[in-house]
């Protein structure tokens, strides 16, 4: 497994159109009984964004805890605000997921290529045309704490998402200068030797990143460098074969959790 490499964001330069998105909620840790208030940003360097959460585009929202699962969409008037407000459930850890249906893009070839460099994918060929068309999936996940005592096992549980970060350990009982396991999977499968990035924003809204590889098996090693919001994302591009409107599709996650 690689090294992880601490960088500045701020000496990052993006492309305009590579944009990440993650859940947000006001608050990681929530006592018993407090509203859960949660928002959808999009952003680079977490500079933040807010969006809605269009019923158009949302194809599964759902709030996972110790007693099951609850289907958000079935909830009147929950979509098209930009923040979701619930009552959250059993103390101890709990999910919110959230998976978005594809959006298209286009780009010249120029800006495929800085956005393959961006990203570091590496291996792809780059296509000798004017244009390059692009279709975009979102698989979000935010682990919460409901009361003090973190339990369950929702953090290493696969919930089927297309792309998805899968936790070995409870982010919620780690501290700064702890270590955090993951696996990165691919239609269930586990996507070795591929690219994933940490984002981190401390309390005094400094953004620093962290980037490694999994390994062959697809594991990988989060290294927890303080306190502050943490944004783990990955993305996994593939030809988009018999598309109409796309040369090539891409899948993007990300994994959001606050640590003390």
């Amino acid at each position: 497994m690689r090294a992880i490499v601490l960088v500045a964001l701020a000496a990052v330069s993006a492309p305009a159109y590579a944009h990440d998105y993650w859940l947000e909620p006001e608050t990681f840790r929530l006592s018993p009984g407090e509203r859960l208030q949660v928002h959808l940003f999009v952003g680079d360097r977490l500079d933040r964004e807010a969006r809605t959460f269009d019923p158009a585009r949302t194809t599964r929202l759902a709030y996972v805890d110790a007693a099951g699962s609850r289907d958000l969409l079935r909830i009147p008037r929950i979509l098209g605000r930009r923040a979701l407000v619930l009552a959250p459930g059993e103390p101890g850890t709990a999910a919110i997921l959230l998976d978005r249906a594809f959006a298209s893009i286009t780009m010249t070839g120029e800006e495929f290529s800085d956005y393959l460099e961006h990203e570091g994918l590496e291996g792809v060929a780059v296509p000798d045309t004017a244009e390059v068309r692009e279709r975009y999936a979102r698989c979000l996940k935010t682990l919460v704490q409901v009361g003090n005592r973190p339990s369950g096992d929702l953090h290493a549980r696969p919930f089927g998402q297309k792309l998805e970060i899968i936790f070995e350990e409870n982010p919620y009982t780690l501290a700064s200068g702890d270590s955090l396991g993951m696996v990165l999977r691919f239609d269930g499968e586990p996507l070795g030797r591929h690219r994933w990035m940490l984002l981190r924003e401390s309390p005094e809204g400094e953004v620093s990143s962290a980037a490694g590889r999994t390994d062959a098996s697809g594991r990988g090693t989060v290294r927890i460098e303080g306190p502050g919001l943490h944004v783990v994302r990955a993305l996994h591009l593939l030809p988009c074969a018999g598309c109409e409107n796309a040369d090539w599709e891409i899948w993007w996650a990300s994994v959001s959790f606050g640590v003390r």
